[in-house]
């Protein structure tokens, strides 16, 4: 090998090392961030009112030890007020386990509380009574309808239902109303018609809780009152 070969071949293979590199741009660097280790959300509970539905309580008048009053005066059996006395004297007085002393007015500054007595039995058996009033009253009556011109099948299957109801004890508002393209109803068959209604409600032992409402052929509203069952 020749000399101007080697220095040609050392040229191209080695760099003088003066030679100067040109700066690498930041941008071109990538740099990995840390690995993280997963954090596991926990979801927040949210604070929420809770409503509990408290059961409704009876309101009844002061009896016995609920009486809070030092004295009090006593209804006796004539309707004249007694004079006054201790009340833990009064409750010593009567036979607790048939009787109640209620309060039926309250002390009002100088004047004693006011009290009856009232045998246990008794009186249970009336509010019993007044819960089973109200519940009457309070229930939802069955609704009935039916035209004034009905065949007998139709007719058949609305007295069927309107006996079960009262025999369940329901409470029946039942309206009778024409047809609007229909043919009209007879007088005589009006009647006939409410006979027959009649006759199932009498025959069930139920009965008209008031008077009908509107008119024969037209519009008639019956309620009847379900069949009672005793206790």
């Amino acid at each position: 090998m020749t000399t101007s070969t080697a220095l040609a071949l050392l040229r191209v293979f080695v760099r003088p090392s003066n030679t100067s590199f040109p700066p690498i741009p930041l941008t071109s660097v990538r740099i990995r961030p840390p690995l993280l280790k997963a954090v596991r959300r926990i979801p927040s509970i949210q604070s929420r009112s809770v409503t509990t539905k408290q059961p409704k309580r009876k309101v009844r008048l002061p009896r016995d030890e609920e009486i809070t009053g030092a004295y009090v005066q006593i209804v006796n059996s004539q309707g004249h007020l007694d004079p006054p006395r201790l009340t833990q004297e009064a409750l010593r007085s009567f036979d607790r386990e048939k009787n109640f002393l209620i309060q039926v007015e309250p002390p009002n500054g100088d004047t004693p509380a006011i009290c009856r007595l009232y045998d246990k039995k008794t009186l249970k058996d009336s509010e019993k009574a007044a819960a089973k009033a109200q519940k009457r009253s309070q229930r939802v009556a069955k609704k009935l309808e039916m035209s004034w011109v009905i065949d007998k099948n139709d007719l058949a299957h609305r007295l069927q239902k309107l006996q079960d109801f009262l025999e369940k004890g329901a409470r029946v508002e039942l309206l009778i109303a024409m047809k609007r393209r229909g043919k009209p109803s007879t007088e005589n068959d009006a009647e006939a018609l409410v006979d027959q209604i009649l006759e199932k409600v009498k025959e069930v032992g139920a009965k008209e809780a008031r008077p009908m409402e509107g008119q024969l052929g037209k519009h008639a509203l019956f309620v009847f009152e379900g069949v009672r069952k005793s206790a």
